[in-house]
């Protein structure tokens, strides 16, 4: 069995997307993972949509979910943290943020985890790029 922390931070899988996991799942101090897939496109900023999944009815206890099913707070912590990486870099191009799943846990989650997951992924995506 592979223990939380036994995880890597980050990953990018075969198909291309990324894994970006945040926190530790001891002490309380809450966890995070998701999974993006991120694209450069025309203009400038970030475009951000939420995987949305019609057929899913529901996870069991700590399941990843479909982006679009994430709680609303969690998934703008995503969105925020990739924003400010965006800023921080001084980013001047267009790219597309996409949300395809997130391990929500009901007791071990929280928004600041996912923020930083989300920062981490865009952040170590553009500097595997360069």
């Amino acid at each position: 069995m592979e223990y939380w922390e036994q995880k890597p931070r980050f990953e990018i899988k075969e198909d291309g997307t990324i894994v970006s996991r945040m926190g530790t799942q001891t002490n309380c101090g809450g966890i995070a993972s998701i999974r993006v897939r991120l694209a450069r496109t025309t203009g400038t900023g970030i475009t951000f949509c939420a995987t949305q999944k019609p057929d899913w009815e529901g996870g069991k206890f700590g399941a990843l979910v479909p982006g679009s099913a994430m709680p609303s707070s969690m998934r703008e912590a995503v969105f925020e943290g990739a924003q400010a990486a965006y800023q921080r870099l001084g980013l001047n191009e267009g790219f597309l943020f996409e949300l395809i799943e997130a391990l929500v846990h009901p007791s071990d989650a929280r928004d600041s985890k996912f923020r930083l997951a989300g920062e981490q992924a865009f952040t170590r995506w553009i500097e595997q790029q360069a």
